[in-house]
C-alpha cells in the first residue's frame, strides 16, 4: 500500500470519527435539536452527512488510488474535502444561512476528486489493454 493510499485511509477514518463526534454533538446539543427550527436543523444534518460522505470516499480511494497525475490531483481534492466540510460544519452551521460556501467547496472538491480518480482509473485500464 502506497503512501497516498495510507493517507486516504487515515483521513477517511479520521473523518468517520469526526462524523461520529458531530452526531453526538447533534444528539446531545442544548437546546435539543427537536426544539430547533426545521431549517437550521436540516442544514446541520446535511453538513453532518457530508462529513460521512467525504470520509467514505477517502476510505474507498485508499484502496484504489493508482498514483497517476490525474489521480494525484483527485487525491488532493478528496483529501481536502473532509477538512473543508468539517470547518464548514463548525463555522457555517452557527449562522443558519442558506449560503454555505465552505460546504459547497467541500462537496465540489469531493465530486471533482472522484471524477479525476475515475479518469485516472480509465486511463490505467486502457493503457494496460494495449
Amino acid at each position: 500500500m502506497g503512501r497516498i493510499q495510507r493517507l486516504h485511509l487515515v483521513v477517511g477514518l479520521a473523518s468517520l470519527v469526526f462524523f461520529t463526534g458531530t452526531g453526538l454533538y447533534l444528539r446531545f446539543r442544548e437546546p435539543a435539536m427537536a426544539s430547533t427550527d426545521l431549517g437550521p436543523r436540516m442544514l446541520l444534518r446535511a453538513g453532518h452527512i457530508y462529513l460521512l460522505f467525504s470520509g467514505l470516499l477517502n476510505v474507498v480511494a485508499g484502496f484504489s488510488s493508482d498514483g497517476r497525475n490525474v489521480s494525484r490531483v483527485g487525491s488532493v481534492l478528496l483529501l481536502s474535502s473532509p477538512v473543508v466540510l468539517a470547518v464548514g460544519f463548525c463555522v457555517e452551521a452557527a449562522r443558519s444561512a442558506l449560503q454555505r460556501p465552505l460546504t459547497m467547496l467541500g462537496v465540489f472538491a469531493a465530486t471533482t476528486g472522484v471524477l479525476l480518480q475515475f479518469i485516472g482509473f480509465l486511463a490505467a485500464a486502457r493503457k494496460s489493454q494495449h
